[in-house]
């Protein structure tokens, strides 16, 4: 894949706040590679400002494997997964996930390897290897969220089983306590560089649940900043997942072969 995603190397690509978020700027080199069009949800609605942003996917199938591009605002990436290897298919067989990040260096691979892993079934994960690397060639901020969707619809084109839903969000809370749902990538790196006051919340949801199947905090925040923001990203990942079932449903109506055993 490196020779397709030319920006997708080690450094940061930061987009401009001026341009047009458009899942159609897709490397041009990609085309023949990835021939079949699973799935595509472009459509936008005008959000409050402030709310959380919406996620554009597209989903392309090659012979060896499903790719997932998720946009969410200025931020791209894709995710890219080999047909899953089971242990019924090879001696030497060790079950798991191997996730690589490029183009994020601040995005912990581990972080990310056991959230995957969360969503998955253990039953099933025990008897199954799945190669995932995920390709971030425009950062806006919300990159972490946005990869977690998108590799839910990833996981689920390539026939894993997921235990539901997922739905993903950051909040940003300042020295005034100043709350910023999906926060742009300088806001991230405040809490990052650990600046007095300044955290970053990212919240992972599974289905409805009350409660948040996965959390992480960045920066240096005060306990009452924690949890203000804690119960408002609980609050916006459970409001991202009526758009989410929508996306599974048009998922499973247009490539009905992804819940085929």
């Amino acid at each position: 894949m490196d020779d397709i995603f030319h920006e997708s190397d080690d450094s940061d690509n930061i987009s401009s706040d001026e341009e047009i978020p458009s899942i159609e700027d897709i490397p041009d080199t990609i085309t023949y590679r990835w021939p079949k069009n699973i799935i595509e949800i472009t459509e936008t609605e005008t959000l409050e400002e402030g709310g959380p942003k919406k996620l554009q996917l597209k989903l392309l199938r090659a012979s060896d494997k499903v790719c997932a591009f998720g946009s969410m605002g200025n931020t791209r990436i894709c995710c890219v997964i080999l047909t899953p290897v089971n242990e019924s298919d090879q001696e030497d067989f060790e079950a798991g996930i191997s996730v690589k990040v490029r183009g994020a260096r601040y995005i912990s691979e581990i972080a990310l390897r056991d959230c995957i892993s969360s969503i998955i079934p253990s039953n099933r994960l025990k008897r199954i290897f799945i190669d995932i690397t995920f390709h971030v060639y425009s950062d806006s901020g919300n990159v972490l969220p946005t990869a977690l969707m998108t590799s839910m619809f990833c996981l689920t084109a390539s026939r894993v089983d997921v235990k539901g839903i997922v739905t993903a969000v950051n909040v940003f809370i300042d020295p005034n306590n100043q709350i910023v749902v999906c926060p742009n990538k300088q806001q991230e790196q405040d809490a990052r560089d650990k600046k007095p006051g300044y955290a970053c919340i990212t919240a992972m949801k599974v289905m409805k649940d009350d409660h948040l199947r996965w959390w992480d905090v960045e920066g240096l925040p005060k306990a009452s900043q924690v949890s203000k923001a804690m119960k408002v990203a609980a609050k916006e990942a459970t409001g991202l997942y009526p758009q989410m079932a929508t996306l599974i449903q048009k998922l499973m109506e247009d490539e009905p072969s992804v819940v085929a055993e």
